[in-house]
């Protein structure tokens, strides 16, 4: 009965800390997610790059320049992402294209996702950071 009352207050505690609990992809999907860093490195706020992960298994968003979708499957903490598929328009300066490329060449990368707060962190196999998003005002 105390295990059972633990667990249960475990779990209405740990989103009010801005944790979800194992297993729980609810804090991944269904926000807009505003690109911060592409592997350490800050990016600009404009264009923005933003990613929407939705319940039904699919990831879409700006790259910058064009518009991406593809599969994208969460399960606990793990994150694949399949290839990738955009428009192809082109777009000045040509740093904003750069990006874009590494930005979804990296995304394709994710083995490893987390939530803390507004802040979501993308990581590869090893752990190691790749990207790191702020959760955008609805």
């Amino acid at each position: 009965m105390k295990l059972r009352l633990l667990a249960a207050t475990l779990l209405a505690v740990l989103p009010l800390l801005g944790c979800a609990p194992a297993g729980d992809t609810s804090a991944l999907i269904g926000p807009t997610w505003r690109l911060e860093s592409l592997r350490g490195t800050s990016v600009a706020a404009a264009p923005a790059v933003t990613a929407v992960f939705a319940a039904d298994g699919t990831v879409s968003g700006s790259g910058g320049c064009n518009r991406y979708h593809g599969g994208a499957v969460a399960s606990g903490d793990t994150l694949k992402v399949s290839l990738l598929a955009s428009t192809l328009m082109a777009c000045e300066p040509p740093a904003v294209m750069t990006q874009e490329a590494g930005y979804l060449q990296t995304l394709e990368a994710a083995a490893h996702w987390g939530v803390v707060d507004d802040t979501l962190t993308i990581s590869d196999a090893s752990g190691a950071e790749l990207l790191r998003y702020v959760r955008t005002a609805a």
